[in-house]
């Protein structure tokens, strides 16, 4: 079956690497990647982004420039990071009789 534009990702979920070590009170840009690859998740509501602790709300706290995050407030130098990609967001799968 062909798709108009980017393939939804199916698959494993991707724990992102830890972009913390970037944090500096004005940086709100940053590059995701999975195991130093980079990733282009496509929709920000196939991340799952945690700040401190907090879950970030797609749309709302972050979005998406290609394969970059892009925080609305800047993170603080000491805050922490945790994101997986979920590979199987939006996959229905055929239905049974």
């Amino acid at each position: 079956m062909a798709y108009i534009g980017q393939s939804p990702a199916v698959g494993e979920f991707k724990k992102l690497d830890d972009i913390s070590g970037s944090f500096d009170d004005t940086t709100t840009t940053f590059a995701l990647t999975s195991g130093s690859a980079s990733i282009n998740p496509g929709s920000a509501q196939s991340l799952l982004i945690s700040v401190d602790g907090v879950l970030q709300e797609p749309g709302v706290a972050f979005v998406l420039s290609g394969s970059n995050i892009v925080f609305t407030a800047a993170p603080n130098t000491s805050s922490t990071f945790f994101g997986i990609q979920l590979g199987t967001v939006g996959q229905v799968g055929t239905p049974t009789d």
